[in-house]
This record gives C-alpha cells, structure tokens and sequence, in this order.
C-alpha cells in the first residue's frame, strides 16, 4: 500500500498500473478460497486480509486520482500561459498590421498630394 505523501508524485506508467491490478487480483482470488476453507479460523483470516486489500485498492485509487489531478492542474496553468502568450501574439500582429496600413495610407495621400502624382489629370 502507499503511504500518503506531500510530495510531488512521479507519473505513473500504464504497466505500473496494471502490474499492481494483476497482484491484487491474484492475492483476492487466493482470499476467495480461504475463505471458502473449512476452517473458521482460516476464513477469519481471508475476510481479514480482504478488508486489508480492499483498503489498499482504495489508498490506490486515493494517490492515482491525486495524481490525475496534480496533472490536470499542470496542463491548466500550462493552457492558460499559451492563452496569454496567444493574446500578446495577436495584439503584436494587429498593432503591425495596423502600423502598416496606415504607413500605406498616409504614404497613398502624400503621393496624391504631390505634383507627380496628379499629372495625369494635366
């Protein structure tokens, strides 16, 4: 069983994880047919050592989910600086963008305004 932690978790692979679903899975089917025995005394001890194994499926589950949500928490700060990093992209396009057109602009009416440029109406 783990033992709870403040530490930050390492990621867990999906052997890892089935690994440790195949023990459990062998040690309850070894308990089934405990507690089938016979003996009271043999039983007793299966449904013990079940209660045991029930408890460390869940303090499983308790660290697996606690790392599914540490993840999750990661990729939504992650997400949020690429959302801001995104926005700061934009605005710097558009102030460029509108810096050119209006370099285009003001330089299309001071060739309308020069000599040259109205020649052709002479």
């Amino acid at each position: 069983m783990s033992a709870p932690s403040q530490e930050p978790l390492q990621p867990l692979t999906l052997a890892q994880i089935d690994a440790w679903r195949h023990r459990a899975s062998l040690k309850y089917r070894q308990l089934l047919l405990h507690g089938t025995d016979p003996a009271r005394d043999v039983r007793e001890q299966a449904f013990q050592e079940m209660g045991e194994l029930c408890l460390d499926a869940l303090e499983e589950v308790r660290v697996i989910s606690t790392h599914l949500r540490e993840e999750s928490e990661a990729a939504r700060i992650k997400a949020g600086d690429i959302l801001a990093a995104s926005a700061r992209l934009l605005a710097q396009h558009t102030k460029v963008n509108e810096s050119q057109i209006l370099r285009i602009f003001t330089g299309e009416q001071r060739q309308r305004a020069t000599p040259e440029a109205t020649d052709y109406l002479t």
